[in-house]
């Protein structure tokens, strides 16, 4: 190789005399392997600019960096490379020691990088931190939903985020992986949007619910076909007790698109039931005595007229229809109803008022057999028959009347519910807290 071919070379040569004779390159050359200390049993010879390398090299790196200097030295043709790697033993450990070396190297290198990100990184969360808690006291007297409050406080701080990661990527050299982060915040959206879309419907629902609040933990609801008590309401889904003290979850995006009968928005809810009394009755007389049976009792709301009107015609029967009312925050309409229904049977037939049942067609399709007996005889049975008992008023067991809310929340603090995350709606306060 010629002066001027090495002097244009990417990487300077590595000056020897003039001279270039084989033995002075095999000089120089093992003077420069012998002082890396690199490699053992050395043996370098030089055969008209044809370098032979033998012996054992600490590993392959140093090996390589050999045969590459090697070939850089002026008057050098050819390199053959015959070192091999020093033989490792079974518990050697050497080449560990080399990694964690070059590892505390690199850290004590960048160690100013490091603890400088470290600081962009923290004060990128306190930023964050205190922006969020900082937009939510300004938002407070606006928005009254504590959930879609901590939505827009979180989205406003997002690009605050954004902008410390991509400081702290660039501090520490990762200009490529920080554009990368910067131009995938969107693409990364649409995918998390397409993979979890029932979450985050449930989740969009979550926030129009806590906002709009249809109904509240401790109200009787019925949603999709079941009824009872609204246990919580999450970001996920509504969770019901129904009067079975089943635990029923439904996702807050069915709820959000589905019919929500709430049953303790307005306390009074109107109770009916039907009496059937005999076509020859007063009916005038049967609607008085019941009402008077609605006016006498307490849980019947005095505040609205109750009512007894006639429904219809039975085949045997006047149909009486019973509508009264009954706050159901304070007490059990199904218990309310079984007592006022007892009291007014009662009331009628002290009354002296029939209550048959409906009249109905008997078939005998062998006949029926008829014997003749004389009047004593027939005077003789009906004396022998048991006398008709009076009718008398029953008695109601004893029982509570209260609403079944209470006894249902009871139900609920003691059973095991999966964690569903923070409830995102008022609470009334029936019997208990959770």
């Amino acid at each position: 190789m010629s002066p001027a071919m090495a002097a244009d070379s990417a990487e300077p040569a590595v000056a020897v005399s003039k001279v270039t004779q084989d033995h002075r390159i095999q000089k120089r050359l093992t003077s420069i392997l012998e002082a890396s200390a690199w490699f053992s049993e050395l043996s370098v010879s030089v055969d008209s600019g044809i370098v032979i390398l033998e012996g054992v090299g600490d590993n392959l790196e140093h090996i390589k960096w050999a045969e590459e200097m090697t070939g850089r030295t002026e008057g050098v043709i050819a390199v053959v490379n015959k070192v091999q790697p020093r033989a490792l033993g079974f518990f050697d450990l050497s080449p560990a020691k080399e990694e964690v070396a070059k590892l505390i190297r690199s850290i004590s290198r960048n160690l100013p990088f490091i603890v400088l990100a470290l600081l962009v990184l923290g004060l990128t969360f306190f930023v964050t931190s205190s922006s969020a808690k900082l937009i939510r006291k300004v938002l407070r007297l606006r928005i009254g939903s504590d959930l879609l409050l901590m939505t827009i406080s979180r989205a406003l701080v997002v690009p605050i985020f954004l902008i410390g990661i991509y400081t702290v990527l660039q501090i520490g050299g990762l200009t490529r992986v920080a554009m990368t982060l910067v131009g995938g915040t969107g693409i990364l959206g649409l995918v998390l949007g397409l993979a979890f879309r029932g979450i985050l419907e449930n989740y969009l629902a979550s926030l129009i619910l806590s906002v709009r609040q249809p109904y509240r933990v401790g109200d009787v609801v019925e949603l999709l076909g079941h009824q009872g008590v609204i246990d919580s309401v999450t970001t996920r889904a509504t969770v019901l007790i129904d009067y079975d003290g089943n635990h029923v979850l439904i996702p807050n995006s069915l709820v959000f698109n589905s019919i929500v009968k709430n049953q303790t928005a307005n306390p009074n809810m109107r109770v009916n039931f039907e009496v059937g009394i005999a076509q020859d009755e007063s009916v005038a007389e049967a609607q008085g005595l019941i009402l008077e049976v609605l006016r006498r009792h307490a849980s019947v709301s005095k505040e609205i007229d109750s009512m007894v009107i006639v429904e219809g015609l039975g085949s045997s029967t006047v149909n009486l229809g019973v509508y009264f009312w009954v706050n159901i925050k304070k007490h059990s309409w199904r218990k309310i109803r079984s007592v006022l229904i007892t009291e007014s049977k009662d009331a009628l037939q002290t009354a002296g008022i029939s209550l048959p049942d409906d009249a109905r067609e008997m078939i005998f399709p062998a006949g029926i057999q008829v014997s003749m007996m004389s009047e004593k005889e027939a005077s003789r049975v009906v004396l022998e028959a048991a006398p008709i008992k009076k009718v008398e008023t029953s008695e109601q067991p004893s029982q509570s009347l209260e609403s079944e809310q209470g006894d249902l929340k009871k139900i609920a603090r003691e059973s095991f519910l999966p964690n569903q995350g923070a409830n995102i709606v008022g609470e009334e306060e029936l019997g208990g807290t959770r």
